[in-house]
């Protein structure tokens, strides 16, 4: 419950991250997505009441940074083609010898999985960027201290379940030893300086219409 803001960025009281509603509600033809954002807010305005202001706050995240033997990063050779499948035409899906999926050939960026394993492409990325799409599959804050500039290009492999001790198969690395293997990046957890929404006061039944 909260204005486009990552859960991870929201305090408030504990009912709010689990208690689900139902909204019926009709957007004028022609609404932009920010608009529909200031509709949405003023909704929870009116209806729930909702207070709340917004503060810096230290909140556990992460670093990432240089792995001590060095970054493993091919410099990009240029923006990623925009390629756009024929409508209705599926490509088949391939494994590797490893039991990834095989990525189409090309300059465009693409993330397929199979089973847990994925497989992420990425092209002319900034690190600020990756630390940005690191935050959003961590669901945690990714502060960029690796200090290199630039753009890269580069692929990533690796395994969300690879924490099962009873996997019988080589579940491969997790997000955090593919970024060290393959990348030479690392994660570090620590504290991160961010902006949180602060939720003052907000009503648990809404009013009605």
């Amino acid at each position: 419950m909260a204005f486009d803001v990552p859960e991870y960025a929201i305090s408030g009281p504990s009912w709010t991250y689990t208690q689900l509603f139902n909204l019926e509600a009709r957007v004028p033809e022609g609404a932009t997505p920010q608009q529909f954002k200031m509709m949405l807010r003023n909704l929870l305005l009116d209806r729930f009441k909702l207070v709340s202001h917004s503060e810096k706050r230290q909140i556990p995240g992460y670093e990432l940074l240089v792995s001590t033997n060095g970054a493993k990063l091919a410099r990009s050779t240029g923006p990623p083609a925009q390629e756009i499948a024929a409508r209705g035409v599926r490509t088949r899906l391939r494994l590797d010898e490893t039991g990834y999926p095989e990525l189409p050939p090309g300059r465009s960026e693409q993330m397929m999985g199979v089973r847990s394993l994925i497989r992420w492409r990425l092209i002319d990325r900034s690190m600020d960027e990756l630390a940005a799409r690191l935050t959003r599959r961590l669901g945690s804050p990714v502060i960029n201290d690796t200090g290199l500039t630039g753009k890269y290009d580069f692929v990533l492999s690796w395994s969300m379940q690879y924490e099962r001790a009873d996997s019988k198969d080589d579940p491969g690395p997790s997000l955090s030893e593919a970024l060290r293997r393959q990348l030479g990046l690392r994660l570090e957890r620590k504290k991160v300086s961010t902006d949180v929404l602060v939720i003052d006061h907000v009503e648990k039944t809404p009013t009605e219409n």
